[in-house]
């Protein structure tokens, strides 16, 4: 039975990028799908319910390239949110393509990026008028810093795992 750190050692980094592509995605999918299944209505709702799946829709397929274009997604990601006022839908896509800047981008474009979050998730509720206070600023632009800080880790520990041991046999020697 193979342990989880043996396994995840295991992986290559097109493995890596598969599965750091399409568990964020998933993850996204399930939750959205979820509040909205929770939350639909009938009748006049129902065209609001068809808005806030093809903004999930647009989050996820978002985080399906975040990959190859982690600034691209991002910024998509940030518009929807900014412009569909469903933080239960599209908060998770946000904190996701965060991260994954975090993972691939340098630093300038990381720091760019999580300011470019920051301002919108903090922005947002007071653009569309709801009622929100101090404190949920505060905590919406920590979870983008808690976002950075984990892909960062994540940067740093893939890293590590995709190194061969210290002996290793190689092909070149």
């Amino acid at each position: 039975m193979l342990s989880s750190v043996g396994f995840m050692s295991r992986l290559s980094k097109a493995d890596w990028d598969r599965l750091l592509t399409v568990v964020p995605a998933a993850l996204a999918a399930i939750v959205g799908v979820t509040w909205i299944a929770l939350h639909a209505s009938s009748g006049r709702g129902q065209t609001h319910t068809l808005f806030q799946l093809l903004a999930l829709a647009e989050n996820v397929v978002a985080l399906l390239l975040c990959r190859r274009k982690p600034v691209g997604a991002l910024a998509s990601i940030l518009v929807v949110y900014f412009l569909v006022d469903l933080e239960f839908v599209t908060g998770l896509p946000v904190l996701f393509a965060t991260a994954n800047l975090a993972v691939t981008g340098s630093r300038r474009t990381v720091v760019t990026g999580a300011a470019a979050a920051a301002l919108v998730v903090v922005s947002m509720p007071y653009a569309h008028g709801d009622h929100t206070t101090v404190a949920a600023g505060i905590a919406r632009a920590a979870a983008i810093g808690c976002a950075v800080a984990a892909g960062y880790a994540l940067r740093a520990w893939r890293g590590r795992t995709l190194r061969p041991a210290p002996g290793a046999a190689t092909l070149s020697g």
